[in-house]
């Protein structure tokens, strides 16, 4: 799983990025290892990968993004016990 800080206060996503400098916008895409193709299944011919499309990295934007949006609606919960 990742780690990641907690933000008790509300900056930007692009902060949160700053933070938490191990999540990565992109990374190398598991299906096809980072090269583009995979073997198809039926007949076993290279074709190119249905993850990345071909480009050997994959976007985790949306899923850091629902996490920097899980982690302010902790925070938001929090705020009134430790100080609001």
């Amino acid at each position: 799983m990742i780690d990641k800080v907690l933000t008790l206060n509300h900056i930007s996503f692009e902060e949160w990025l700053a933070i938490n400098k191990d999540l990565k916008k992109e990374e190398e895409c598991d299906q096809c290892n980072g090269t583009g193709y995979c073997e198809c299944d039926c007949c076993g011919h290279e074709e190119v990968c249905g993850e990345c499309n071909g480009k050997r990295k994959v976007d985790n934007t949306w899923l850091l993004r629902n996490l920097y949006n899980e982690e302010c609606a902790k925070a938001e919960k929090m705020w009134p016990k430790i100080g609001g």
